[in-house]
């Protein structure tokens, strides 16, 4: 029986065009934060503070920590002085990316079901942003409101996505054995790996066939609706 579920974000619970919305997300970053630190150099400094953290397997030190410290030895700026524009670049600039995205009509009806079926939900999506910025995804896939157990950013995790050592962290924090939770996501590189973990996977796809391990969001959607998790 299952008792947890994993659920990514983008490209599973909220169609999202990354080969969009990321080199926007980096192109506005930087310009907003032009007056404090040429763009190109802010972009450099944001790359390499993403690889540290894509690199980070489970340390003493937070995603954030990791970041910061990369890109704090690349800027002329500390965290502390950034952190002003920083929030305001999250508050007033980020939200403009909502038109990369669309919401999926199944997200919040599965998130529900998964709650009144007693289920422990997390919103599983790769920890290399702040808070902020995922919730505000959560909004535009129409899941914010909802009470997740855990929702992974870059300032509670130690660990991305692919390693082993996240899904492990997550099943750590439930309090709930690996081989009892499931990650759902569309990504076989970045989630697949779940299964490394040893926790059970489902393959969210548009492709056929469908089945009991890989299908489209709704597919999985009605799964859940006919008791295939407590089967499991």
């Amino acid at each position: 029986m299952i008792r947890a579920v994993l659920l990514d974000l983008d490209g599973t619970l909220l169609d999202t065009r990354l080969d969009q919305f990321i080199p926007q997300y980096i192109r506005a970053f930087a310009a907003f934060m032009s007056p404090w630190m040429p763009a190109e150099a802010f972009q450099e400094a944001l790359m390499a503070g993403t690889r540290a953290m894509v690199a980070n397997n489970g340390s003493a030190e937070t995603n954030a920590q990791v970041f910061w410290r990369v890109f704090n030895a690349r800027s002329p700026l500390s965290r502390e002085e950034l952190a002003p524009a920083v929030d305001r670049f999250y508050t007033e600039e980020y939200p403009k990316l909502a038109r990369y995205v669309r919401p999926r009509p199944s997200a919040r009806p599965l998130v529900q079901e998964l709650l009144a079926r007693g289920c422990k939900i997390v919103l599983a999506t790769n920890p290399l942003f702040p808070d902020t910025a995922i919730r505000q995804r959560m909004g535009w896939a129409g899941v914010a409101d909802l009470p997740f157990d855990l929702v992974t950013t870059y300032e509670n995790m130690h660990a991305t996505k692919p390693s082993p050592a996240y899904y492990r962290e997550i099943a750590a924090f439930l309090g709930i054995p690996l081989a009892v939770c499931l990650m759902a996501g569309d990504d076989l590189a970045m989630d697949g790996p779940a299964v490394s973990a040893g926790m059970r996977f489902f393959h969210v796809t548009e492709e056929p066939p469908f089945s009991h391990e890989r299908g489209s969001l709704d597919h999985f959607y009605q799964l859940v609706k006919e008791g295939w998790l407590e089967k499991w």
